[in-house]
């Protein structure tokens, strides 16, 4: 493993975007969108808080449901949270924009929202409403979805648009190498000091193209019978056993595994390795059983 440059758009098909939407204040970057190019796999990790925000229960629904997510969209400056039935409602509008924006389903958008929430009497006694203003979200969304794209510096910008109290952006990035092929995990969060206990208010969002090792597990599989359509001066049988032999490599499979498992893909992608995996070692097995044969016919003398 080792780090590369970029965030949340390091990993292939996914692209990112900020603005500035003025939330809570003039000139400074309070919003971000995450787009995936196409509807992938959600996993989340979610405070254990008994008191949640609404961003936090819309998204747990919407990793619960096993939708295909395709857009996070956050915001910083104002929070919605303590916010009940209206707070949610306000999750269901933002996703009905970026539906909108997007050209997405509503059901694969997730949701993010950090800051200060005030509403009441200040110390004047005047009254202090610092809610959510969703129509100034929604217009932001519209701006996101021209701006996106899948340059490292938007993903930094995305970074630095989710940023409160923290004195720099949080992104990182790592590529790994599974099967031959390399896999790019992406990264950003913000917080100071907000992780503990049981991730408290921090938020982070992860994303990484690891799905993509599937379709290599399966064109690899595909191209160790290459022998048995090619070398037609050889025997049937000794392309067989060549071709059989290739599939003794069964890195690609524990790796496809591993990738499911540890970041949560599970689904087909878990299903696939998983017989990739099973087949290699059946394969295996029957290779040793052709070579010893082919083996023993060679070794055998013409009467």
């Amino acid at each position: 493993m080792k780090q590369v440059k970029g965030g949340v758009t390091a990993a292939k098909g996914f692209e990112a975007a900020s603005t500035a939407a003025g939330i809570k204040y003039k000139d400074r970057t309070d919003m971000a969108l995450v787009y995936s190019q196409v509807p992938c796999v959600a996993a989340g990790t979610f405070t254990t808080n008994v008191v949640k925000a609404a961003p936090v229960k819309w998204d747990q629904q919407v990793v619960k449901s096993g939708a295909k997510a395709q857009a996070v969209v956050v915001n910083s400056g104002i929070a919605n949270a303590c916010t009940g039935a209206e707070g949610f409602g306000y999750c269901k509008d933002t996703a009905d924009a970026a539906a909108k924006a997007l050209n997405i389903s509503a059901d694969g958008v997730l949701i993010g929202s950090t800051g200060a929430w005030l509403k009441g009497e200040g110390w004047g006694n005047e009254e202090i409403d610092e809610t959510l203003p969703i129509d100034k979200l929604t217009a932001g969304i519209k701006v996101l979805a021209g701006k996106k794209n899948d340059t490292l510096e938007n993903g930094t910008e995305a970074a630095k648009a989710i940023m409160t109290t923290d004195t720099f952006p949080k992104e990182l990035a790592v590529a790994i190498e599974v099967g031959g092929k390399t896999v790019t995990i992406g990264g950003m969060a913000k917080g100071s000091g907000m992780i503990h206990p049981n991730m408290c208010t921090m938020l982070a969002f992860i994303t990484t193209d690891a799905v993509h090792v599937v379709a290599v597990s399966a064109l690899s599989n595909i191209g160790k019978l290459v022998p048995v359509f090619f070398y037609r001066d050889r025997k049937l049988s000794e392309r067989l056993a060549l071709s059989i032999g290739m599939f003794t490599r069964g890195e690609v499979g524990a790796g496809v595994i591993f990738i499911a498992l540890g970041y949560s893909l599970g689904g087909p992608a878990l299903i696939i390795s998983v017989l990739t995996l099973v087949l290699n070692l059946i394969l295996t097995g029957g290779f040793v059983v052709w070579v010893k044969k082919l083996a023993l016919k060679s070794c055998t003398p013409e009467a």
